[in-house]
């Protein structure tokens, strides 16, 4: 984690790769970055303990933002100066720049640049 990066009340979930935050990168309250995931076709026991060890890195570029609440699953890169609003559920790559909000993120503005 970078040193001007700002981290408040977050859960990281390192199971199965790295999170990375930039520069001047902020994850507020509650926020969940989570790389770990289970394959839900095993039961019982391998459900709980089968979770790949690699590949689900997550990435918040420099200057973005992740607002109160909102979960970010693996793999996943947010970009530079991006935004998600609070409550987001992030699964997939946010372009910089993007602003993103709802229970699948979806575009929803752009910020100047």
């Amino acid at each position: 984690m970078a040193k001007t990066a700002v981290v408040n009340n977050a859960f990281f979930n390192t199971t199965s790769g790295d999170i990375t935050v930039d520069e001047w990168g902020m994850i507020s309250h509650g926020a969940c970055l989570l790389t770990g995931y289970h394959d839900v076709t095993e039961l019982n026991r391998d459900r709980q303990v089968t979770a790949p060890f690699y590949g689900c890195d997550i990435t918040v570029g420099q200057g973005a933002w992740l607002a109160t609440n909102v979960i970010v699953l693996g793999p996943c890169a947010i970009g530079e100066h991006a935004v998600v609003a609070a409550g987001t559920l992030v699964r997939h790559d946010v372009a910089p720049y993007m602003i993103v909000a709802g229970a699948q993120a979806r575009i929803i503005g752009e910020i100047p640049h």
